[in-house]
């Protein structure tokens, strides 16, 4: 079985995407409740992994996620990502984006 790697989540990505990362290597591995609780903690860092204090020991997965939605996700993320797209027309006159970078 080839092995996939999660990555981690520090808040500074799109947190659905993460998140959509997450669910396929669950689905991949087959996780219990208690490894997927564990494979989540262990990828968050940073910002992210401060949502952890606010969880606690005995929090589910479900948990988790919603402290992460309510800290890094919002019914705006969308639209907060594509405002850091430019138009911008190549030689060939093409519409092409780039995506700024946030400094």
């Amino acid at each position: 079985m080839p092995t996939l790697k999660l990555g981690t989540f520090d808040g500074s990505k799109c947190l659905k995407t993460f998140l959509a990362k997450f669910e396929n290597c669950l689905d991949y591995y087959e996780w219990t409740e208690k490894e997927t609780l564990c494979h989540l903690r262990a990828s968050l860092e940073g910002l992210a992994g401060q949502v952890l204090w606010d969880a606690g020991q005995q929090s589910s997965v479900d948990e988790v996620v919603r402290l992460l939605k309510n800290q890094f996700g919002s019914l705006n993320e969308e639209e907060r990502y594509h405002s850091g797209l430019v138009d911008v027309v190549d030689e060939s006159n093409c519409k092409v984006f780039i995506r700024m970078c946030a400094g």
